[in-house]
């Protein structure tokens, strides 16, 4: 249930209460891009555990922003699409981003000495 009426008036829970979307956005961002990091190359199982455990941390926090009536439903619903949204993001770039090739050397001689030469056939 959504709370229905102005967000609290004393002075500590308007600070809070103005805090709750943007929270919720840097910890499903972060959360998001950390469980990205843990889970890449990992098998399966560990890649489903670390990401439901990101996504029950998340659920939780912002769900206790609107508990306790220090954010509406909607905007707290969201700050969690946009924290995931960034999170995709960053993702995406990050995977893209490939390591240069190394640079060649000069090619070694393939028989720099003339007296190690294989005899002719």
């Amino acid at each position: 249930m959504e709370f229905d009426g102005p967000v609290p008036l004393d002075a500590a829970a308007a600070a809070l209460a103005d805090m709750s979307a943007a929270a919720t956005v840097q910890t499903a961002a972060a959360l998001g891009l950390l469980a990205w990091l843990l889970s890449h190359g990992l098998p399966w199982k560990w890649q489903v555990t670390v990401w439901t455990s990101a996504s029950v941390v998340i659920v939780t926090g912002a769900g206790c922003w609107v508990y306790l009536g220090w954010g509406r439903l909607s905007e707290t619903v969201a700050a969690v699409l946009l924290g995931a949204a960034w999170a995709a993001l960053n993702a995406a770039i990050w995977s893209s981003r490939t390591t240069p090739a190394p640079t060649p050397t000069a090619p070694a001689a393939a028989n720099p000495t003339p007296e190690l030469a294989p005899a002719p056939a």
